[in-house]
C-alpha cells in the first residue's frame, strides 16, 4: 500500500490535467458567436469534433470519479481539488455544448 500511496497520486493527477486541460480548450472552441459564417462553420465544425470525443473523454472521467471515490474510503491521503475544478470544467463544457446546439439550431432555422 505504501509503494501504491507513493506513485497512485501524480499519476492521477496527470491524467485529471489532461482530461481538464480538453474539456477546457473544448469549451473555448465553442464560445465564439454565430455572428457571420466563418464563425458559424468553425463553431459548428468544433461541435461535431467535440460531440464525437465526448464520450470517450466522459468515460475517462467517470472512471477517475470511481477512482477517487474509493481512494477516499480506503483513507488514501490525496488531494481532489483538481478533480474538483475538472467536474467543474465538464459542467462548463455541457453547457457550451448545449448553447452552441442552441446558436446552430437559431441560425439553421433562420435561413
Amino acid at each position: 500500500i505504501k509503494q501504491l500511496q507513493s506513485f497512485l497520486p501524480e499519476i492521477l493527477k496527470a491524467r485529471t490535467k489532461n482530461i481538464k486541460e480538453w474539456l477546457t480548450q473544448s469549451s473555448y472552441a465553442l464560445k465564439s458567436g454565430t455572428g457571420n459564417l466563418d464563425e458559424f462553420v468553425r463553431q459548428r465544425n468544433a461541435l461535431r469534433i467535440i460531440e464525437r470525443e465526448y464520450p470517450k473523454m466522459k468515460k475517462k472521467l467517470d472512471t477517475l470519479n470511481l477512482v477517487y471515490i474509493q481512494l477516499k474510503e480506503f483513507h488514501f491521503e490525496i488531494k481532489d481539488d483538481q478533480f474538483i475544478e475538472t467536474i467543474h470544467a465538464a459542467n462548463v463544457l455541457a453547457n457550451a455544448i448545449n448553447n452552441a446546439n442552441e446558436s446552430i439550431d437559431k441560425v439553421k432555422f433562420s435561413l
